[in-house]
Order: C-alpha cells, then sequence, then structure tokens
C-alpha cells in the first residue's frame, strides 16, 4: 500500500487477520492520528512517523528489529549470562532472516565515553544468536544490540 492510499485505515474488524500477507501485526496507525485501524487489502501500510503501541520506536524499526508494532511489551532484548568458568560473557539475542546484528559497548559507570565495537556483520539464521566477551577484571560494560534489514 502507498502512502495516501484510501484504503488506509478504512477497513473494518470482520474477518481481519492479525497479520497481513507479509507478517507485519496488524491494525497499524496508518495515517498517524493516534488511533489504529486496519488497512482495506492485503498489506498493512506502515507508516514511517507512527508509533501504534506508543513505546517510542516507530513502527518500522520495530519491524526490523523483529517485534510487534502493536504491544509495547514487545522488545528485543540482549541477554548477558556470566561464564565464570571461562572469564566470559554470554550474550544472547533472538534471530531473523535477512537481518544482520552488531554489539557495542562502553564501560560503567557514568555510560560515558565513545561507543566500542564488539561484534558486527553478524547474519540472522532465525535462531537465538550468541557471543562472546571476555570479563577482565572488575570492568563492567554497558552493551547495546543494533540490527538492519538486509
Amino acid at each position: 500500500m502507498l502512502s495516501g492510499s484510501p484504503g488506509i485505515d478504512a477497513g473494518t474488524t470482520a474477518n481481519a487477520p492479525a497479520t497481513d500477507f507479509d507478517g507485519v501485526s496488524r491494525p497499524l496507525d496508518g495515517n498517524t492520528n493516534s488511533t489504529a485501524r486496519f488497512d482495506i487489502g492485503a498489506f498493512e501500510f506502515v507508516n514511517p512517523l507512527a508509533d501504534t503501541d506508543r513505546d517510542r520506536m516507530l513502527d518500522v524499526a520495530e519491524i526490523i528489529a523483529g517485534t510487534n508494532p502493536t504491544d509495547a511489551a514487545s522488545a528485543l532484548r540482549l541477554s548477558v549470562h556470566l561464564l565464570s568458568l571461562e572469564n566470559r560473557v554470554a550474550l544472547r539475542w533472538p534471530s531473523l532472516m535477512g537481518r544482520t546484528y552488531a554489539i557495542k559497548f562502553r564501560p560503567l559507570p557514568g555510560l560515558t565515553g565513545v561507543w566500542q565495537a564488539g561484534v558486527s556483520n553478524v547474519a540472522g539464521s532465525g535462531a537465538l544468536l550468541e557471543w562472546r566477551d571476555a570479563v577482565t577484571g572488575a570492568t563492567s560494560r554497558f552493551y547495546r544490540l543494533s540490527v538492519t534489514k538486509d
């Protein structure tokens, strides 16, 4: 569906599927009037300025991340597990095919300083991915996971 289409937010709930033909959650706020309504047709319009679930993440970014833009509790989470016998931490996250992931970090406390590259160009496989980082002394780090659509 294209911007300006009369089918945006013009559908009804009758027999409307929860996702569109591409698997995008429905309904979205296609015209950014703060009301999510179903679009007419097989594809839901993803307005680049809309935040349907009002979680401060745009719908288009949520679709790239693989989260549900209609559910504020849906988030891409990076889990951290201490591997004490290896002096490492394992960072794990769910992935999607057609996505590329990167992890950056910066030292604590204060969260100041430059983000440093941990790992980049990790291809999504549709499975749980893992990257291990060395733990040195009393150093603590804050990690950031980013995702791009291929």
